[in-house]
């Protein structure tokens, strides 16, 4: 979102002014675009939701950035230029941070949203309006031992298991304990 803000902050214009000066193609209109990305891709991340929806425009700004700025500067993200007495001086960044951005996209929508993510409390709604239903389906399939691989009823349910609380997989012919519910 910072990167967004400043953006915004300086005025479109010159960022846009900027994507001119690097030859991309319309280049007010893919300025808007990427500060509307940047920011909301931002709050979205923020927020946990609507990460698989906002990650493919986000994707697709850092990549851009790395081919368009940061490549030929190389992977290094601090370049340490001088040390003077108003402090270190630090040279153009390579495109390490973007892949760390990338990597961290990526990570969100494959491991999903997380307990405190909205679209986690959004889901957890939906899940207790469908509680009874799927309650009842979850039941169902643990009667029927569709849930147990075949190599685990070979290997751990034999005839000796037969007796009180026990009953019988007629698709494998072996014995399984009741699961408890």
């Amino acid at each position: 979102m910072e990167h967004g803000f400043a953006k915004l902050h300086k005025g479109p214009d010159a960022f846009a002014g900027i994507l001119h000066a690097l030859g991309v193609p319309a280049p007010h209109l893919m300025a808007w675009l990427t500060i509307f990305t940047e920011l909301f891709g931002g709050l979205a991340v923020f927020l946990g939701a609507f990460i698989t929806l906002m990650s493919l425009p986000m994707a697709v700004v850092l990549v851009v950035a790395i081919f368009t700025v940061h490549l030929p500067y190389g992977f290094s993200s601090i370049r340490l230029m001088a040390v003077t007495a108003a402090g270190a001086q630090f040279g153009p960044v390579g495109y390490e941070t973007n892949l760390l951005y990338l990597a961290g996209i990526a990570a969100l929508v494959l491991g999903g949203p997380g307990p405190l993510a909205l679209q986690a409390l959004f889901r957890s709604r939906n899940r207790t309006w469908r509680s009874h239903g799927e309650t009842f389906m979850n039941r169902r399939r643990l009667r029927s031992f569709e849930h147990v691989p075949r190599s685990f009823t070979q290997e751990f349910c034999t005839e000796e298991a037969l007796g009180p609380g026990c009953c019988r997989d007629t698709r494998h012919g072996v014995s399984l304990q009741r699961p408890t519910i």
